[in-house]
């Protein structure tokens, strides 16, 4: 059986159950969006191997059952509809997903590489991947010298796992460029170019290729700008380095960014731990949720 661990308002929740629903996979909602009371979770050690259960309002699955987990606690709801729920029991889910013997996508610990892009960046070009130009500074004369070199083809975004949308720095910003001694900030050099996001499920890779003129292709919409979406195949040289990245990375379900350079190299920006796969498998069909079903649900 496989559990589904988030709220289920998530969007990528949402999309995923309506997908499984239709094949009628079997699967179990743990809601973390709802009351403390509707959520148990009673697991120990016996002998060194983790028995107990874990519980909704009126359902409970046996540890021994579970055969792998969904795991997506972004996209909540805003804080003053969010149910308080999820803030009490985050560090008992937590340990219980990490330690858990079955297949988890992703379990909480692995997650965090992506709490540092510098950090993460180490472990991409460790798999071989070449990574962009890179300045993380919060020294606004540095920040300035950087834009030059490149003659402003730049792009600058948050360090952290924290979501931000990615621009160029314009006259407008660089205009604000003291600000940055509040805080340190990525810049890179601006690969033109395709975009391919690549999903990673298990042992299977899943690539999209993204033709767009906007420098954050996720906010098009907002500017008015086209985009197309299409599956991609990748070389066998590439489908390995995305495999050992994932694996380094400890996740075992991945959304792998790369853009393609001026003579078709990959180069690798980041690897999102919670992919929000829904919004490319809406536009080419690509069949990502039933391979998660599928690699979830064998033992």
């Amino acid at each position: 059986m496989i559990l589904i661990c988030g709220n289920r308002f998530n969007p990528v929740i949402m999309f995923l159950r309506a997908r499984w629903d239709s094949e009628h996979l079997a699967y179990r909602l743990l809601d973390l969006g709802r009351g403390e009371g509707k959520l148990v979770v009673e697991v120990g050690y016996k002998e060194g191997l983790m028995n107990g259960f874990v519980g909704g309002e009126d359902w409970r699955l046996e540890v021994s059952e579970l055969t792998g987990v969904f795991f997506n606690n972004s996209s909540r709801l805003p804080e003053k509809d969010a149910d308080t729920s999820f803030a009490a029991c985050d560090p008992e889910i937590a340990a219980l997903l990490n330690n858990l013997p079955c297949k988890v996508a992703n379990r909480p610990a692995a997650g965090m590489c992506n709490r540092s892009k510098p950090f993460q960046a180490l472990q991409i070009r460790e798999c071989g991947f070449r990574i962009p130009e890179t300045l993380v500074t919060n020294d606004p004369a540095a920040a300035k010298q950087f834009c030059e070199r490149y003659d402003g083809k730049v792009i600058f975004k948050s360090i952290s796992g924290v979501k931000s949308i990615v621009r160029k720095p314009s006259a407008e910003y660089l205009k604000r460029l003291p600000l940055l001694r509040n805080g340190p900030t990525q810049f890179q050099a601006f690969i033109a170019g395709d975009d391919i996001r690549v999903h990673v499920v298990g042992d299977q890779c899943f690539a999209t290729r993204i033709q767009c003129a906007s420098v954050d292709y996720r906010f098009a919409w907002q500017e008015g700008i086209p985009l197309q979406m299409k599956p991609t195949t990748l070389s066998a040289e590439v489908t390995s380095k995305c495999l050992r990245l994932s694996q380094k990375l400890g996740l075992t379900f991945a959304g792998i960014d790369l853009k393609e350079g001026p003579v078709g190299e990959p180069y690798c920006l980041e690897v999102n731990t919670v992919p929000g796969f829904s919004f490319y498998e809406r536009a080419t069909r690509q069949s990502i949720s039933a391979a998660l079903g599928e690699f979830l649900g064998q033992p």
